[in-house]
């Protein structure tokens, strides 16, 4: 009934009511050019607009246009979704509310303006202009947003600048540390999932940990990492997202239970995936059509569970195409290279296996027919750079060990885990020992290496040192490959002493 009263004088159909009524309905017809309709909606919805006079209310919409908030039609959006803001003060309160925003937080006008349209409780009267100035200052001084990821965090989110400091916002940032997030990586939970603030205590957060805690078997540091990685985690629901994707990880594809914690650390993202969407198709087509054995499954994913998060046409197709029909790698073998080593999947076939494919070929003389050997052999050598690894260790091999580029080529073919060694920290190490301790001649060493190119992948501290000095003590003397090659068992039951050196 007051709806339709107010209508029908906004129309002209009767006489104002109230002594200002008359003015404030010309400023909403002519000024702001709406409906009677609209008018009548707005009056109903914030009635203490006819408190005010027609100066105060032109100053409130002339703040809002000089502001360069958004187009023409910005204003009359705004009062359709927050009429109440005509009875704000222009100079004392919303100058005050847009001071925060444009001034306090440097956000530029027109995404201001975005932010008043998402969260129009922010030019309401119920709202303290101090508290979005609090709010600002909490995110630059506790939580240590730089300015540019504060205005970030507010365009994505402005409901936060609504929200309690004490009953919201600071008990959430302690939570947060409580449950094992590093006080560096709050910034950066907030940053990347600002709505983590809207979540419940009670309702959301804490039951969401204590099914991580207690059903995947993460630790503290474990959550942590979790959280400051990948925190929409907390948004998501545990027995409509997170449960069930646990049930089908361990029954169906065959994840043992206490790889789960360690699953999930190395790839949080993996709750955010679809079941249905992502994991379900791409469950299907590691173990129909690239053949890894259905038993091995759930070892592979849990030792790289990124496999599922990479789409199937662009990256998995086209490499599983590429060692079957340009390799000719049989497909029976294919399944069992991938679960050997999951990460080969993740390669780009046009900027990681067909360099490295045409390196060894071209530059090493690799004979085509022979690449599948090497990738078989040693699946990690296509995930190395061949400018940064693979070209630089070949030129040592060359120059510092002597040994001949065709012979390069034959040591690739048998023994391709070389290639992958890194020079500083493991291969000009052992060979300066060999060298210089064991005074072994270069040229030996060159030779045998082509017969047994593991000579100098040893390790140095484990198995060379060890050796060397148990037969100096017994003074013996042994050649290159008998002193290495044997296993320890056989060694150290031929010669005595520690296994373990």
């Amino acid at each position: 009934e007051r709806a339709m009263r107010i209508a029908s004088q906004v129309r002209g159909d009767r006489a104002p009511e109230h002594p200002r009524m008359a003015g404030v309905i010309s400023f909403l017809r002519n000024d702001l050019g709406l409906t009677p309709e609209k008018a009548a909606t707005l009056l109903v919805s914030a009635p203490l607009i006819l408190l005010r006079s027609v100066p105060e209310l032109r100053a409130v919409t002339a703040l809002l246009k000089s502001s360069k908030l958004g187009d023409a039609s910005f204003v009359a959006g705004l009062l359709a979704a927050q009429p109440g803001c005509l009875t704000l003060n222009a100079e004392t309160d919303l100058a005050v509310r847009l001071d925060v925003l444009l001034t306090q937080a440097r956000i530029a006008p027109f995404k201001v303006g975005k932010i008043i349209m998402d969260c129009p409780r922010i030019l309401s009267s119920d709202t303290d202009p101090k508290s979005l100035a609090a709010v600002v200052g909490f995110l630059a001084d506790e939580v240590q947003l730089t300015e540019k990821d504060t205005a970030k965090v507010l365009i994505a989110f402005p409901q936060l600048l609504s929200m309690s400091m004490e009953d919201d916002l600071r008990p959430t940032v302690a939570w947060l540390l409580e449950v094992g997030v590093a006080p560096a990586k709050v910034a950066k939970v907030v940053r990347q999932h600002p709505k983590v603030f809207a979540y419940s205590l009670a309702n959301n957060l804490r039951p969401t940990v204590s099914y991580l805690w207690d059903e995947v078997g993460m630790d503290s540091e474990q959550l942590g990492k979790v959280i400051a990685a990948f925190p929409q985690i907390l948004g998501l629901s545990v027995p409509l997202k997170i449960r069930p994707l646990m049930t089908y990880l361990i029954s169906d594809v065959g994840v043992p239970k206490d790889k789960l914690s360690r699953m999930f650390t190395a790839f949080p993202q993996l709750f955010g995936l679809s079941l249905d969407n992502n994991i379900r198709p791409h469950v299907e087509y590691l173990l129909n059509e690239v053949g890894i054995p259905r038993e091995r499954l759930g070892k592979v994913l849990a030792s790289f569970p990124h496999l599922v998060a990479y789409n199937l046409e662009d990256n998995l197709r086209p490499t599983v195409e590429y060692f079957s029909q340009h390799l000719q790698i049989p497909s029976d073998r294919i399944g069992k290279l991938v679960a050997a080593h999951p990460q080969i999947l993740g390669y780009s076939v046009e900027e990681k296996l067909i360099p490295t494919v045409e390196y060894l070929v071209r530059e090493l003389g690799v004979n085509r027919s022979q690449v599948a050997k090497v990738v078989e052999r040693c699946p990690k050598i296509l995930g190395c750079s061949v400018d940064n690894n693979l070209r630089p260790t070949v030129e040592f091999l060359q120059k510092e060990v002597n040994i001949p580029i065709k012979s390069v080529g034959q040591i690739a073919v048998k023994y391709p885990s070389l290639l992958g060694l890194s020079i500083d920290n493991n291969l000009r190490p052992k060979l300066n020992y060999l060298t210089k301790e064991l005074q072994i001649e270069l040229e030996t060493i060159s030779q045998q290496m082509v017969t047994c190119p593991q000579l100098l992948a040893y390790s140095l501290e484990k198995r060379i040192k060890p050796r060397h000095r148990l037969l100096t003590v017994k003074g013996l003397k042994l050649g290159l490959h008998s002193m290495l090659a044997p296993t320890d068992v056989t060694f150290y039951g031929r010669y005595g002493g520690d296994v373990y050196g």
